[in-house]
């Protein structure tokens, strides 16, 4: 084995063993994960058609009115 595959083994296995709170069970990858898979599962549930989102909600100003549904801010960013 040559030396640079030792050095390169090495440097791989102690960043990802050194970084638990990232690749760890319910660490910040397996989390963003996901969110990411809960946004694409309930990405149907907005009520708004995109007119009225952008008549109602065009500014992210307006988005904690009621009028602004958190479920259309994945939709129409």
């Amino acid at each position: 084995m040559s030396w640079r595959l030792t050095v390169l083994s090495t440097l791989l296995l102690a960043v990802c063993a050194g970084c638990p709170h990232a690749w760890g069970k319910r660490g910040t990858i397996e989390q963003a994960a996901a969110q990411d898979i809960d946004e694409m599962l309930h990405e149907e549930d907005c009520p708004l058609d995109v007119k009225t989102w952008k008549k109602l909600c065009s500014m992210p100003g307006n988005w904690e009115s009621s009028q602004c549904p958190r479920e259309c801010r994945i939709i129409y960013p």
